[in-house]
């Protein structure tokens, strides 16, 4: 027996949970059959663990690079930092790491908007766009953007 908090005694048992013998052998064999697959898991989270950890050396971050910053974040470092970084671990020629984009859709949509204006055209090289950018784009009764003066 153990002491508890405020001296109240705790019961330690070989089955403090009262889980049914049936269930935890069959959870024991299911583990035993994926112990294979873990172990894969576990080497891909290491060499991954690896790729970052290198990405923050390379990038040279420090602790003054989480700091916060006031205005625009014109000239943030950490900013320009955390996007080399996420350039570095998934081997993309640039990237852009932004709290405030909530999905894919938001993110694509805020490039269009900087790069077109009211009646331009946009083509897709590959099909049709998402259709969660149809609105975007101006289709389905879309609120027309009007252009900059």
């Amino acid at each position: 027996m153990n002491e508890g908090r405020a001296g109240q005694e705790i019961i330690m048992t070989g089955n403090r949970l009262h889980i049914d013998e049936t269930a935890k052998k069959r959870i024991e064999a299911a583990e035993a059959c994926l112990i294979g697959r873990f172990s894969e898991i576990d080497a891909v989270a290491r060499e991954n663990q690896l790729k970052v950890l290198e990405a923050f050396q390379h990038c040279g971050v420090s602790a003054r690079h989480f700091s916060g910053t006031t205005g625009y974040g014109y000239g943030d470092d950490g900013r320009d930092v955390l996007d080399a970084l996420f350039a570095r671990v998934f081997g993309s020629e640039d990237a852009l790491v932004r709290a405030h984009f909530v999905s894919g859709t938001h993110a694509i949509s805020a490039c269009l908007f900087a790069l077109l204006l009211p009646g331009d055209t946009l083509v897709s090289g590959t099909g049709r766009p998402y259709d969660t950018l149809n609105k975007v784009i101006g289709h389905e009764g879309a609120v027309p953007r009007s252009r900059p003066r």
